[in-house]
């Protein structure tokens, strides 16, 4: 039997990660400051319900 060990590093380098976060951090400024509203998928509706 042959096991194949993965390191997550490998797949997804924690840089790409935080540029990602970093991208939709500016995307989501921008939106506020036109005046739009926008909710995430998941966080959206756990802030959603924390606020309720």
């Amino acid at each position: 039997m042959v096991c194949i060990i993965v390191d997550r590093h490998h797949l997804f380098p924690d840089h790409v990660v935080g540029l990602i976060m970093f991208i939709l951090w500016i995307v989501l400024m921008i939106k506020v400051y036109q005046g739009e509203s926008y909710k995430l998928p998941i966080v959206g509706d756990i802030a959603d319900n924390a606020t309720k």
